[in-house]
């Protein structure tokens, strides 16, 4: 295995029949149980990793990334070994993708994904039937998004947001947590449509639901209910709704 040397990867066969190929810190991490790496350059590589029961795996904790899939291809560069990354990657058979950073979580699942790094940012695109599960800090509440097909903009470190941007296609539904005001509970929220349009990059992440929206939820101890075009929820840094803005579009 000349090129492990060459790359300054470890590999590791375990008992259980998995191969692993990891970094010398840790860092970055492949498993599988059968596959094959090419050395594409003298830095970098492309591993074709397969599952028999169960999931591959792969993971680089300086990008907050980790793939779980049926099965993937990821291509890699190690410039010593103790910094490997992510160049891009595709996994099929059933995908998870879980991106952290600045304390904050996404988790996004659905029959295939492709993820490919450009600078300070990442695409994520998922194919199928997609759920997105979104925290931006540790402390936050999750909000669940389910729909067709999800394009994504990433953070490609670990240090911020880790999800700027998403569009999901529909029908989509989103379950939020309303913000207590004035002493009243918190309550929750459910919003439908045909879809979804998340922007997490300025001050106060957004969220708009279009076409044929209807929701239902409890706000500052009133409930309502209704169908309009458009529905665009604010979030506050404990990612709970403070501020619903809705249009009935044409009429």
């Amino acid at each position: 295995m000349k090129w492990l040397a060459l790359l300054g990867l470890i590999a590791i066969a375990s008992a259980q029949s998995r191969f692993s190929v990891q970094s010398s810190n840790g860092d970055f991490k492949l498993q599988a149980t059968d596959g094959s790496v090419v050395t594409l350059d003298k830095n970098v590589f492309r591993a074709t990793l397969i599952s028999r029961g169960g999931q591959v795996y792969a993971a680089s904790k300086a990008q907050g990334l980790e793939l779980f899939a049926g099965r993937a291809v990821v291509e890699a560069s190690s410039a010593d070994g103790k910094q490997a990354s992510v160049r891009s990657a595709t996994g099929t058979g059933g995908v998870r993708v879980v991106k952290t950073g600045g304390g904050g979580r996404s988790e996004m699942t659905g029959a295939t994904a492709t993820y490919k790094p450009s600078g300070n940012t990442a695409t994520l695109t998922v194919t199928g039937s997609v759920r997105l599960a979104n925290s931006n800090s540790k402390a936050s509440q999750d909000v669940v998004a389910t729909g067709s097909g999800l394009t994504a903009l990433l953070d490609a470190s670990n240090n911020d947001r880790p999800l700027r941007a998403a569009t999901l296609g529909g029908p989509v539904k989103v379950q939020a947590r309303q913000a207590a005001v004035g002493g009243q509970k918190a309550g929750n929220l459910l919003v439908t449509g045909n879809r979804l349009v998340y922007d997490n990059t300025g001050a106060q992440a957004k969220l708009t639901i279009s076409g044929g929206v209807k929701m239902n939820g409890l706000q500052s101890g009133l409930s309502f209910s209704g169908s309009v075009g458009t529905v665009v929820l604010y979030l506050n840094s404990a990612n709970e709704v403070v501020r619903t803005d809705f249009n009935g579009g044409a009429r």
